[in-house]
């Protein structure tokens, strides 16, 4: 083995069997041969907005040779000649990223990816592009946090627009996660057919609610019926049954709750109709 393909990894002066190094296994070492480098798997980053994503790849080049750095998919900041990653994040910079970062000696390269979360943490309500104080939201990825803060059936007779042969089903909902939720599906099944509706989309610790709306078929008997509710999305599955009383066309709940929360609801809706 000829000094300059030896890796003298014991520092005793000598070229070992053990350190020579024959890449093309032909038995000979030839002066040509490169040692590519290798990149160490860089551990998955998650910060809050406002906070400080730093990366410094671990590298090893067993011939010492000079290596220049290269990052594929990183939403800001920068690097420098050692590899190292530096983003200063804003109160904008939510989300998940996918990033490649290699190294090279010139003639033999390696690489390796990692995932960056950007928690949100700010609901900046005056869009001034600064996180005030009381729009700091602390960050929560695992979910959860979406509830069903009310459903209930809304008879008719209270509502100055109803009509006998409806059922109108009020739902109340709050995101209290630190991430808009999206999707939410509110399925109302009644005597066999299922009755899908749209949620509107709610942002991080917003309240809202919705009136949804079933005929009931004019062939109905006289009678008591289940009224199934189902609420999902990636966050949430709910479900809840209500006993309405079908007499004619017209319809009642069995049991509406408490009158002190119906009050409020039949307040709201003759204001709203």
């Amino acid at each position: 083995c000829d000094e300059d393909e030896c890796t003298d990894s014991d520092n005793d002066g000598i070229c070992d069997e053990d350190e020579c190094t024959d890449s093309d296994n032909d038995g000979i070492c030839d002066e040509d041969e490169n040692n590519a480098p290798v990149i160490e798997d860089v551990t998955d980053v998650e910060v809050d907005e406002g906070e400080i994503v730093n990366v410094c790849p671990v590298v090893t080049d067993a011939d010492g040779d000079a290596l220049t750095y290269t990052y594929e998919g990183i939403p800001g900041g920068s690097y420098d000649a050692n590899g190292c990653w530096t983003w200063n994040t804003g109160y904008n910079d939510s989300g998940e990223y996918d990033v490649d970062v290699c190294v090279s000696d010139g003639e033999s390269n390696d690489c390796t990816s990692f995932d960056v979360k950007i928690n949100d943490v700010c609901d900046d309500e005056n869009e001034n592009g600064i996180c005030d104080e009381d729009e700091y939201i602390p960050s929560n990825f695992e979910g959860g946090l979406l509830k069903v803060q009310y459903v209930t059936v809304l008879n008719a007779k209270d509502l100055s627009n109803g009509n006998d042969d409806e059922i109108k089903v009020y739902v109340e909902m709050q995101n209290d996660n630190s991430y808009d939720a999206e999707n939410i599906k509110v399925t109302l099944i009644f005597e066999g057919e299922d009755y899908i509706f749209d949620f509107s989309d709610l942002d991080r610790s917003e309240v809202s609610s919705a009136v949804y709306t079933v005929k009931v078929p004019e062939s109905l008997e006289t009678g008591r019926y289940p009224l199934i509710v189902k609420i999902n999305n990636e966050d949430i599955n709910y479900e809840t049954a209500f006993n309405l009383n079908v007499e004619g066309n017209e319809v009642s709940v069995v049991s509406a709750g408490s009158m002190t929360f119906w009050d409020k609801v039949v307040s709201f809706f003759r204001n709203l109709f």
